[in-house]
């Protein structure tokens, strides 16, 4: 008897934890399938809808109340990417997300079903990959938002301890271009005590939170077929607006010798480098809704610029380069920048000579520059049409350099106008420059002061210049040996130049800067000319120094 009682108590036993496994993954079913449905309400995919939603997995644990959403995929239509581009609606933007996991960790699954409000410990994103197709050109009156468009109106709220966005990548491309896009990497992001509502989803930044930190391994553009630009970490700080991007480098993809087997012509090549970006003041609201990129300040610290420039080939035949305003005028995304400012930087222009095939190296050190006003935005033009540029510098390192410089936006004949001056220089100094471009050495002189002043619009430049200096004297080399001195040129030249040229003398001559611009070549080679123009009228006659600044 004791023996069967036993079976029966077993038997019992058995029945009961094979009834409450039946009733509790039967009722785990049911809850995932209710929540795995309830979820999927929250998002916008009703017939008026502009985006397609796809989920690959999806698990539930009620232990611990973790959901896991895996292989996410939210993705526009093409009636969607198609209204975008399409200037006649008020559609500029759609997101295209791809998540690989989202876990929402102790959440309290028995409120959702009871309010639709979401509230748990920690929302856990995974490796998504955001995509923003955006209009830049097209101005709206629509204030929806990528968020708001893609949550249903089921959406009540969302509240998470933790909001942590691991290892995302964010895309801007820009609809309408043929170019390249903005890829920002590994980017990393904890909110602490997190809110989301219809309401919080209008904005650019769509949560509350308490605390935020955001960081990214840095982003990633290539630019074209002979540029890319990369950088290291980026940071941003919500309070003040403001970004913080590390060695932002433009990365030429040749090299000097590659180059000159691809290109016939002189395209010149460049690379830049900055220990340190930070954009301030960025008006989320401006851009959003106008496409205009608004920013109180932005700083690039501890800069290196290096140009290259081939004299030995022709410069690309009848395309005509613009100047100052005209350039900015043209830049295809409406921008204004109150404050521009440009730190500790340096300048290395290497420009290899057609008479002696060696490369020059014309320098500025500890350059530091404030630019105010600088904006392609008509309605900011209108009320500040100046574009005002302040720099200081010491020009190959030695001699100290101010210079100012006012650009009218508005002129049709971009007109500007430059001042400067620099204090006292030896000017055997300049020989890195003279002596590899023009087989010309200074063998002795002194610049005591400089200083000018001249108008330019995009035909010429007229103006003065005062050069005091004294001793100076030149020795020309023959073109076989940079060391070998032409006596005879040399004998010549310093007959003709003017070797001192002091203000309390009566012989004292003003220069005057008088240049044609050749519209083939850069602002800066017009800079240039410009100045040379006056350089040449100081040291030699009147009818040399014609003949001399006519040749092109």
């Amino acid at each position: 008897m004791k023996s069967n009682h036993k079976k029966i108590i077993y038997i019992l036993l058995a029945f009961i934890l094979l009834a409450g496994a039946a009733i509790y993954f039967g009722g785990n079913i049911y809850v995932k399938n209710r929540l795995e449905k309830k979820l999927g309400e929250l998002i916008n995919t009703d017939d008026n809808t502009f985006y397609n939603y796809s989920l690959g997995s999806f698990s539930f644990e009620p232990l611990s109340g973790t959901v896991k959403l895996s292989k996410i995929s939210i993705e526009p239509t093409e009636f969607a990417l198609a209204s975008v581009k399409n200037n006649e609606n008020d559609l500029r933007v759609v997101g295209e997300f791809s998540i690989e996991e989202i876990f929402f960790e102790e959440f309290e699954i028995k409120k959702f079903f009871e309010t639709g409000e979401i509230e748990l410990k920690q929302f856990k994103i995974l490796n998504p990959s955001f995509t923003i197709h955006h209009n830049i050109k097209k101005q709206t009156s629509d204030t929806s938002t990528v968020l708001e468009s893609t949550l249903s109106d089921k959406f009540i709220s969302a509240y998470s301890g933790k909001l942590n966005v691991l290892n995302a990548n964010l895309i801007f491309k820009e609809i309408n271009a043929t170019g390249s896009d903005l890829n920002v990497q590994n980017i990393n992001i904890l909110l602490t005590e997190s809110y989301v509502d219809p309401q919080t989803i209008k904005k650019p930044f769509p949560f509350n939170f308490k605390n935020i930190n955001l960081s990214s391994d840095g982003l990633f553009i290539d630019v074209s077929d002979d540029y890319e630009i990369k950088s290291k970490d980026i940071s941003f700080n919500m309070q003040s607006k403001s970004f913080t991007v590390d060695s932002f480098k433009l990365i030429p993809k040749h090299s000097h010798k590659e180059l000159e087997k691809i290109n016939k012509y002189n395209v010149g090549e460049y690379q830049f480098d900055a220990d340190k970006v930070i954009i301030e003041g960025f008006n989320f609201e401006t851009f959003k809704h106008h496409g205009k990129l608004e920013l109180s300040t932005v700083k690039l610290i501890n800069n290196h610029l290096v140009l290259y420039n081939n004299k030995n080939k022709p410069y690309p035949p009848k395309k005509e380069k613009v100047l100052w305003a005209t350039a900015i005028n043209k830049i295809p995304l409406s921008f204004s920048i109150d404050s521009l400012i440009i730190e500790n930087s340096t300048i290395n222009i290497h420009e290899k000579s057609e008479i002696t095939q060696r490369v020059s190296n014309l320098f500025f050190e500890e350059m530091n520059v404030a630019i105010t006003g600088f904006s392609s935005d008509s309605l900011t033009i209108q009320e500040q049409n100046f574009m005002m540029v302040k720099a200081n510098t010491k020009f190959l390192g030695k001699g100290k350099a101010q210079v100012f410089m006012k650009v009218d936006l508005t002129s049709l004949d971009d007109n500007y106008w430059v001042t400067g001056k620099m204090g006292p220089m030896n000017i055997v100094e300049f020989n890195q420059i003279l002596t590899p471009l023009f087989n010309i050495n200074a063998t002795g002189g002194k610049i005591k002061h400089a200083s000018f002043s001249y108008f330019a619009n995009n035909n010429k430049a007229k103006g003065v210049i005062d050069l005091e200096y004294e001793d100076l004297k030149m020795e020309l080399h023959t073109n076989k040996s940079k060391h070998k001195k032409n006596r005879f040129a040399s004998v010549v030249v310093n007959t003709i130049i003017k070797q001192n040229n002091n203000k309390s003398n009566n012989s004292y001559k003003q220069g005057i800067i008088s240049a044609d611009r050749n519209k083939n070549k850069s602002s800066f080679n017009y800079l240039w000319k410009s100045l040379q123009s006056g350089i040449v009228s100081t040291l030699v006659p009147d009818r040399v120094s014609k003949k001399i600044n006519n040749k092109k």
